[in-house]
């Protein structure tokens, strides 16, 4: 399930991936929206039609998302502003939240491309859907694990991405933007999560995880310090400490994935 939802995650980001740095810096207009075409091959494939609204440093993008256990396809919302990524799908009227400034946030992904492609190299110019682009090339990724093109419009805008793995699982993902209108009017109610709409906060649950597990380690580490528990106790100490520790991690990785499961199905 993990991997799965990993690559439902990515493909959904994809949408912002472009743009970096301070998450809309290749943006190059105020407002703007357009529909974006994804395709994924390898392990996973999937392919997602998705619809960007952007306003300001604000990211709407929605899609629709095959749940596996009703083989319906349900609507999925993203929204990504400059301090946090929402995602939610209204009809489990549940999603979570991620700061943009955690490790664990997927949409850090995105994020961190731009110090990668600030070391891209153009490497020729090619017209794509009407547009004339220069293509540049980077690496991506621990280990530069990541090949990926972009085609550059005039003012920097990014209108194809492709990324193909050099490292681990083979897999190639594509997204086309099509239907760019830009300087569009824009409601900010677009941009604002649904009262009805439960959103768990991956940040806080991670947190709240931190002081049980370091709880349980500091009393293995008092009881193996201890002058009157012999050798074997201490060992018994650390593994309830440990086993104390993946509970909690348990426990909420369970959470997580019972409102996950509300959301994209088994």
């Amino acid at each position: 399930m993990k991997r799965i939802l990993s690559a439902v995650i990515f493909v959904s980001l994809l949408a912002a991936a472009s743009f970096a740095a301070d998450v809309f810096e290749y943006i190059p207009y105020k407002s703007a929206s357009w529909e974006l075409k994804t395709v994924v091959e390898g392990e996973y494939p999937m392919s997602m039609d998705q619809k960007i609204t952007y306003k300001n440093k604000k990211m709407r993008i929605d899609g629709a998302y095959k749940n596996p256990d009703t083989g319906k396809n349900e609507n999925q919302v993203i929204i990504v502003k400059e301090d946090a990524t929402y995602m939610y799908t209204p009809a489990s009227k549940s999603g979570f939240k991620y700061s943009n400034n955690s490790v664990s946030n997927p949409q850090k992904m995105s994020n961190m491309a731009s110090e990668y492609r600030d070391k891209a190299k153009k490497t020729c110019s090619e017209t794509i859907n009407g547009i004339a682009c220069t293509v540049w090339e980077y690496t991506a990724g621990e280990d530069d694990a990541m090949k990926v093109k972009e085609w550059r419009g005039a003012d920097g805008f990014i209108y194809r991405t492709v990324s193909e793995t050099l490292k681990g699982p083979k897999s190639k993902y594509k997204s086309d933007i099509l239907s760019l209108k830009k300087n569009i009017k824009a409601d900010d109610s677009l941009f604002v999560i649904p009262a009805d709409i439960k959103i768990m906060d991956m940040d806080n649950l991670l947190k709240g995880m931190q002081p049980a597990v370091k709880k349980s380690e500091v009393k293995a580490n008092e009881k193996q310090n201890s002058k009157e528990v012999d050798e074997d106790d201490t060992d018994n100490d650390e593994d309830e400490g440990e086993d104390a520790g993946k509970k909690m991690q348990e426990k909420a990785a369970q959470e997580a994935a019972d409102m996950l499961k509300g959301m994209f199905g088994q």
